[in-house]
């Protein structure tokens, strides 16, 4: 994935959930990240077998340490608020 540097860390923490995480990366340029990310999937081409698949589309969640958050769960939760108030927006 080309939004996110070799010392960031990606994984997967639930069903359709992604944690990205950037270490010593001010808000603005995760936010950043975050919309790269947004911007990949969305011109990505999702296939099973040869059908094109139609991705619904993408909520993002950014929490920054130690300003939304000083613990894992914390932070979590900030960027969980986050994501849901971007799921609303768009619906």
């Amino acid at each position: 994935m080309d939004a996110v540097r070799g010392e960031d860390v990606v994984a997967r923490y639930g069903g359709d959930e992604f944690i990205v995480l950037l270490p010593a990366t001010p808000a603005p340029a995760a936010t950043s990240v975050a919309q790269r990310i947004s911007e990949g999937i969305a011109r990505h081409r999702f296939m099973a077998g040869r059908e094109l698949l139609q991705i619904p589309g993408v909520s993002l969640g950014v929490a920054t340490f130690p300003g939304d958050g000083r613990t894992a769960e914390e932070l979590l939760a900030s960027a969980d608020a986050t994501l849901y108030r971007q799921k609303r927006k768009a619906s």
